[in-house]
């Protein structure tokens, strides 16, 4: 009776690991899409007017014009683990874009910091002088490229590291990239 029982058991156990098994037919496959673009944030051109230009109370920047753009994007994750990448481009002139940090001719440093939830600009006059504020000529743009993009972040040194598309880019090759070859590696409207 035990070895009919034991019997019994084991094949019991048997049907059941048979039919719990993971082979099964494959399903249909999913839509391919550009891996690493799908979170990649930007903001539309805004002129530099839309912005309050005041004096700069940021420490090393005294003679500086600074303005806060809201960027709700630009979370504590993004500043930490992503790359953020901000340009300026000359409407009047037709004149860019240019990715920030910016030297112009006449010896203005125009850049930016990142804080949680907004974007500060800023403008100085290298060599110390007075700074007006940025020409309302000029508007600005940001984008956002999570750390999380595809198979994530990697950190080579102080570098960042970010797989857009299959592909390992470091922050400063991106920084190096035209505005025109961002916008088509993270599928960015120019």
């Amino acid at each position: 009776m035990k070895s009919l029982f034991f019997y019994t058991c084991l094949v019991s156990l048997s049907l059941i690991a048979t039919s719990c098994s993971k082979e099964g037919s494959t399903g249909p496959q999913g839509e391919e899409g550009p891996a690493g673009t799908a979170n990649v944030i930007y903001s539309p051109w805004f002129l530099s007017t839309t912005m309050s230009w005041a004096d700069s109370n940021m420490a090393n920047y005294s003679n500086a014009k600074r303005a806060i753009h809201n960027a709700p994007g630009v979370t504590q994750a993004i500043i930490d683990q992503g790359i953020i990448l901000c340009y300026t481009k000359g409407e009047a002139a037709g004149a860019g874009p240019y990715q920030l940090p910016l030297l112009t001719a006449n010896n203005y440093l125009v850049s930016f910091i990142p804080a949680v939830s907004k974007i500060i600009f800023f403008t100085s006059k290298i060599g110390g002088g007075a700074t007006n504020p940025f020409s309302s000529n000029y508007s600005f743009r940001y984008v956002l490229i999570p750390g999380g993009v595809t198979s994530g972040r990697k950190i080579t040194g102080a570098d960042k590291t970010i797989e857009i598309n299959n592909t390992l880019y470091t922050e400063s090759e991106l920084k190096a990239m035209p505005y025109s070859d961002i916008c088509k590696l993270l599928g960015v409207d120019e």
